[in-house]
């Protein structure tokens, strides 16, 4: 094999081996809707996600009845520029879907 056939079969195995990744974790409270202030197409990280740079979310006010969902993804598009820059840019799509209004549930509310 010559070498440029070998780099073009190196090139195409590294954007197959982009495809999307998902994570999730589940609160056990039932799911409502997503929050309109968590949810982001682009969540940024640096060093292969182990830096983040886009911050953390509130979720007491991004859920005041607590939250049920997070859901991170990384889409193919993302794995494609992580991979591009070598990790050095780690963007992914972050979710969260609150817990449903329940009246029985206790009232999350910030320390004091």
């Amino acid at each position: 094999m010559s070498a440029r056939a070998a780099l073009v079969v190196s090139v195409l195995a590294a954007f197959l081996a982009t495809g999307c990744f998902r994570e999730a974790a589940f609160s056990g409270l039932p799911p409502g809707k997503p929050s309109p202030r968590v949810d982001e197409a682009w969540h940024h990280s640096i060093f292969w996600g182990l830096v983040d740079i886009s911050g953390s979310y509130d979720l007491v006010e991004a859920c005041p009845n607590g939250w049920a969902e997070v859901h991170t993804r990384l889409e193919a598009a993302h794995g494609a520029l992580a991979l591009v820059t070598a990790g050095l840019y780690y963007p992914e799509s972050v979710t969260v879907v609150c817990a449903s209004p329940d009246d029985r549930l206790p009232r999350i509310t910030q320390p004091e």
